[in-house]
């Protein structure tokens, strides 16, 4: 989602489909909770990289990697 700068209540762009889903084994077994992923945070790179960490089944964090304008392309 994306949301206005000035007005964060205005969205200005949203991706159709979830940018995450929980897949591999460590995310759908296994763990307390399964089949749940949760972002945790994220880092802009200088390159337009984006790191994002995100929680799997309660019980492990992880780190899934996109370039920001393809991400922008996603939600436009």
């Amino acid at each position: 989602m994306l949301l206005d700068l000035d007005d964060p209540r205005i969205c200005i762009g949203l991706c159709p489909t979830p940018l995450l889903a929980p897949e591999a084994p460590y995310e759908t077994g296994g763990g307390f909770r399964n089949h749940v992923i949760f972002p945790c945070g994220m880092i802009l790179e200088d390159d337009g990289e984006i790191k994002l960490y995100y929680g799997a089944a309660d019980t492990v964090i992880c780190l899934a990697t996109a370039h920001v304008n393809d991400l922008l392309a996603l939600c436009m």
